[in-house]
């Protein structure tokens, strides 16, 4: 089962965001926050899909939060959830309770915190 994520930073931006799947499509579908560096949003992408877009401007380059240009690992490792996508990506996507870049304020003040568990 997925869940649900809170991002938010000290400038004032917050989000929620969805991570992972439901028990009826967690083979097809891998929701993980993303970064659109077009228009500086935090975006909901489906890692799975063959095209990953962003859903505002179209990027076709959206990067996933988990990757280090955008995570700061020294100021938290604290797994907050954490997704198996080895079958399909080769790795374990996981959100820690470290520093990630804002996408409005581009410094690394920005902060995942969990807010649910999503049932299908």
């Amino acid at each position: 089962m997925g869940s649900h994520v809170t991002a938010s930073c000290a400038c004032g931006f917050q989000t929620k965001s969805l991570v992972g799947g439901g028990i009826s499509n967690h083979d097809i579908v891998c929701l993980f926050p993303c970064l659109c560096r077009h228009c500086n949003e935090l975006i909901t992408v489906n890692l799975y899909d063959r095209k990953k877009v962003c859903p505002h401007c179209r990027n076709p380059y959206p990067i996933p939060y988990h990757h280090p240009v955008l995570y700061e690992p020294k100021l938290g490792d604290l797994p907050l959830v954490s997704w198996n996508a080895r079958q399909k990506l080769g790795r374990v996507l996981r959100l820690t309770n470290g520093a990630y870049r804002c996408p409005k304020c581009n410094h690394m003040t920005l902060r995942f915190a969990m807010s649910g568990i999503w049932f299908d």
